[in-house]
């Protein structure tokens, strides 16, 4: 079973521990969650990042400048990800 920690869960780790703790789903929520309090619009990206059935990755993506522009702050500045296959929900 997947549990997917609500944004008001990390807040409360970030106040009490100085971080919060979860993998690239968890991320990405909260990470959505801050663009959507700014009023900017952003999506879920999940990939698939081997030739396999089931999603592996999910990150954020923002409009921005009329552009869409990758946040994914599990991985280095810059990463470009080799996919084989893509999904976008938007916010």
């Amino acid at each position: 079973m997947e549990i997917i920690n609500t944004p008001g869960y990390d807040i409360q780790q970030i106040a009490e521990n100085g971080r919060f703790g979860g993998d690239c789903d968890d991320v990405a929520v909260f990470v959505a969650s801050l663009f959507k309090s700014l009023g900017m619009e952003s999506r879920f990206v999940a990939i698939k990042t081997e030739a396999v059935k089931n999603f592996s990755h999910v990150y954020v993506e923002v409009l921005a400048d009329n552009q869409w522009m990758t946040v994914d702050p599990t991985v280095p500045i810059g990463t470009q990800h080799e996919h084989y296959g893509r999904m976008v929900q938007y916010v």
